[in-house]
């Protein structure tokens, strides 16, 4: 009865609502990739930063402009005496119309700030490609680590699960034992209190399963009935490729989109100091312009005449700095200060990804041999409970020492999928930190995974 109890608890606990779908690692990345709110703000801000370019672009290219006015005008005129006495006499024309119309065409021949803005979102839209690809990066390791931390919570519970069977069936044996007078009292509270603290263990994983599953819901964005899991008949355990850790460091290095990002900003400062400096320099630009005005003078020959103006320019006007307050100085100093922040960071971001490649890198490496240990460990437990039983059965043993190869079982059981887990983190991790193809790595994983 406890058995089947048991097993409909179980079965309870993954029972999907009915909107919830079935994932697995790669479908559960598909999904993220369209409904993180958190890539979707890399994304955006990433494509409001590509715009600056047309901006800049904007500012070395031809300036076309019309300008129009219509005016009525009205005129008075009145004479005075030099000793300032009152008017003289007071005399009022005709009002009439005036208007003036033009177009203007200004070409920039030399603009230093402008060629440094340009130049400066260049720099900044190479940094926002490179923004996107880490965002995109860091997107495929949380998923895998939420996705992960599903499997490992489940596998807790089940592991739980089992034990907590285990250790009832353990119970009514002592209990009969006890009976039958071969066995003791201590033996049937050892093994109510291990059930005891097994079914409150279960309540903590049921939590932790709940809240790795909501994790995970969060990424994707849409409810998860069940996620495949690892069959580990077909883990493979491959070592980096390649073996080297320094050639690992040479193409993080090369690749990181880390490192593209703040290299962008070393090149983005570097032009906003050059523009700060485009202060002291003079602009040039090519200017034509064509003018129409109309004008009913009141000199007019006849009240009907009108008089048109017709004006076109062409030439060249230079602008020349020669004061400005110390303001280009100071904006210089600021830029020169930006510049050296922006290579400092640069350099910190370089030692730290080493550091994060050594250790992702010894993650897969030795996470080989602590997968091949684990194993070996886990038979060895399995082996010694088997025994253990089997000198119950001769007396030589008692229940407590069942009990005590059972939590050793469970403990080596435990630890080996924790190992599994982060030698798969790792080996993705490894990837995106390095730039590599991150994704490929999941689908590699994802073969391994079965419902």
């Amino acid at each position: 009865m406890l058995r089947t109890t048991l097993k409909v608890l179980l079965l309870g606990l993954s029972l999907p609502a009915l909107s919830a779908q079935a994932m697995d690692l790669l479908g559960a990345y598909r999904a993220a990739l369209v409904n993180d709110a958190t890539f979707q703000s890399v994304q955006a801000a990433s494509g409001a930063t590509r715009e600056t370019l047309p901006q800049a672009r904007a500012q070395l290219l031809p300036q076309l402009s019309a300008s129009a006015t219509k005016f009525r005008n009205r005129t008075d005129k009145r004479i005075t005496s030099e000793t300032g006495s009152p008017s003289l006499r007071n005399e009022h024309f005709p009002d009439y119309d005036s208007s003036n119309a033009s177009l203007s065409l200004r070409q920039p021949l030399f603009r230093l700030a402008s060629v440094a803005g340009y130049l400066q979102a260049q720099a900044l839209v190479e940094g926002a490609d490179a923004a996107e690809e880490k965002g995109r990066q860091d997107l495929v390791l949380r998923v895998a680590s939420a996705y992960f931390e599903v499997l490992l919570a489940r596998d807790s519970q089940a592991q739980l699960l089992a034990q907590q069977e285990s250790l009832a069936a353990q119970l009514k044996a002592a209990q009969r034992a006890f009976a039958a007078g071969q066995g003791t009292r201590t033996e049937i509270e050892e093994a109510q209190a291990r059930f005891d603290a097994t079914a409150a263990q279960l309540i903590a994983a049921r939590s932790e399963v709940d809240y790795a599953l909501e994790q995970l819901q969060a990424l994707v964005g849409e409810p998860v009935a069940s996620i495949d899991s690892l069959v580990p008949e077909r883990l493979k355990l491959v070592p980096p490729d390649p073996l080297s850790l320094d050639e690992w460091v040479r193409l993080g290095e090369a690749r990181s989109p880390e490192l593209k990002r703040l290299q962008a900003e070393v090149d983005a400062a570097d032009k906003e100091l050059l523009k700060a400096q485009a202060g002291h320099f003079p602009t040039v630009d090519l200017v034509a312009q064509r003018t129409r005005s109309e004008n009913d003078m009141v000199t007019a020959l006849s009240p009907d005449q009108t008089t048109t103006y017709l004006n076109s320019q062409l030439g060249v006007q230079v602008s020349i700095p020669i004061f400005s307050s110390g303001y280009v100085g100071a904006t210089a100093a600021e830029a020169r200060q930006r510049l050296a922040k922006a290579r400092a960071d640069l350099e910190a971001a370089r030692r730290a990804l080493r550091v994060q490649l050594r250790q992702q890198f010894q993650g897969v490496a030795d996470g080989i041999e602590q997968i091949r240990a684990q194993e070996q460990a886990l038979r060895s437990a399995e082996q010694a409970l088997t025994g253990t039983r089997k000198g119950v059965q001769a007396g030589t043993r008692t229940s407590l020492d069942v009990l005590n190869a059972e939590d050793k079982r469970a403990g080596a059981l435990r630890d080996l999928g924790q190992v599994r887990y982060r030698y798969l983190l790792s080996r993705i991790a490894l990837q995106a930190l390095a730039g590599g193809d991150s994704v490929g790595e999941v689908e590699r994983i994802n073969a391994w995974l079965a419902r």
